[in-house]
């Protein structure tokens, strides 16, 4: 039996899994007509997004919601004084699915 990437990935809506173009812009959708809350976040010194997501969200695979969110592209390493959006876990979940 092989073990795929992503096997253990949580799907949200759209029965699309992580990081799909659909999903991106749904999210963007929500951010920008209010549905999903997000806390603005300036980034320090050597952080990076998997790091910040899994302080914020507990599970660091959830770093591309932030990545996306910012529109910063997809590195899990940013510079420092990078503005990120980082959204409400539960909003996400009730508006994508």
């Amino acid at each position: 039996m092989t073990i795929r990437r992503y096997s253990r990935t949580t799907v949200f809506g759209l029965n699309r899994r992580y990081g799909t173009s659909e999903v991106i812009l749904t999210l963007r959708n929500g951010l920008n007509n209010g549905n999903i809350r997000s806390d603005l976040y300036i980034t320090k010194e050597n952080e990076r997004l998997d790091i910040i997501a899994g302080e914020r969200y507990k599970d660091s695979t959830l770093w591309w919601l932030i990545a996306s969110c910012s529109n910063i592209g997809w590195s899990l390493q940013v510079p420092s004084n990078t503005r990120l959006l980082i959204p409400y876990l539960e909003d996400v979940i009730k508006y994508v699915g």
